[in-house]
């Protein structure tokens, strides 16, 4: 069950519509939902959903840009994948 949202309104110190607002487009997204009378609660399926949702949104704002980039520095795609190892040999990876 997921508080209510007075709850996370006092616990974040925001206004309750803020909260209210949010709360819908996770229900719009599905990734929420209600019981009538007893509150909202997480749908099954949803970590999955969000995690996805974030893989596609990584790809558009960096992979894409990144191709981009290299493709305008004459970059091969061998050069590109060198860089992204070189950037996990170093420890920029959170693993």
């Amino acid at each position: 069950k997921i508080p209510s949202t007075n709850e996370i309104s006092a616990l974040l110190n925001i206004n309750p519509h803020t909260v209210l607002k949010g709360m819908n487009m996770l229900v719009d997204e599905e990734i929420i939902y209600k019981k009538r009378g007893l509150g909202m609660y997480v749908k099954g399926g949803a970590v999955k959903k969000i995690r996805q949702k974030r893989q596609s949104q990584f790809y558009n704002q960096y992979v894409a840009a990144l191709i981009e980039e290299a493709s305008k520095l004459q970059m091969t795609k061998e050069d590109v994948i060198k860089l992204i190892e070189r950037g996990y040999e170093d420890g920029l990876n959170s693993d």
